[in-house]
């Protein structure tokens, strides 16, 4: 017989406290596979002979993991919505409509006022979209691994544009307190980001999570 009076082997003293703390490790731990997918990503591309865009919606998927934890913290926050809507992750440009000069390709990383790509990424809330793989230009080693070919390729999320979202989402971190560098221990986070952390991302409240990407498409490399 359980004696009533006994206390629980495991008691929370704040609930409010340690909910906003499992949340934050959720984000770290989001960050952590991020770094481990985009490490492990070209050794895993060579041992299941993924094409190219199956080989970026890998590591795209779990750039998607860690937005999805942070997208209910920027959408509460004063300088979020510039972080969403207005940050420059890079853009794509169609085969038919890419010119070559200085042996400029279809992908690039900025969007300036004279470049106009056909699929263009721009602020963290494009992260939270499924891409059809686009046909563009990229290019082939040669025989001596010096000389390369320019060709056709088909790319969903260029790693470039990943690896930029990933850094613009550990900027708003710093910004916000809450240091990238850190893991697990918020203690000396100087924001206080407890009426942020407390309602949880809109996907959560809603009672469903985005959609995240899973087909690679087809095309060569």
């Amino acid at each position: 017989m359980i004696d009533e009076e006994q206390e629980p082997e495991h008691q929370v003293d704040d609930p409010e406290d340690y909910a906003q703390r499992e949340r934050l490790k959720h984000i770290y731990q989001a960050r952590r596979e991020f770094l481990e997918a985009r490490a492990e990503a070209p050794q895993l591309r060579r041992k299941e002979d993924w094409n190219l865009p199956e080989y970026q919606d890998y590591i795209y998927n779990a750039l998607q993991r860690y937005f999805f934890e942070v997208e209910g913290l920027m959408r509460r926050h004063p300088e979020g919505d510039h972080y969403l809507h207005d940050v420059p992750l890079g853009g794509v440009v169609h085969y038919d409509n890419v010119v070559l000069e200085d042996g400029e390709r279809g992908v690039r990383t900025d969007l300036d006022e004279d470049f106009e790509p056909d699929r263009a990424f721009v602020g963290l809330e494009s992260m939270g979209k499924k891409y059809r793989p686009i046909r563009t230009t990229g290019y082939k080693v040669g025989r001596d691994a010096k000389e390369t070919k320019d060709t056709a390729v088909l790319v969903t999320v260029p790693v470039q544009v990943s690896m930029r979202a990933y850094r613009k989402i550990n900027e708003f971190l710093a910004e916000v307190g809450l240091d990238a560098d850190m893991e697990g221990d918020t203690e000396e986070a100087e924001y206080d980001y407890s009426d942020l952390l407390e309602e949880g991302p809109p996907s959560e409240r809603d009672g469903e999570r985005p959609e995240v990407a899973t087909d690679g498409g087809g095309g060569d490399e």
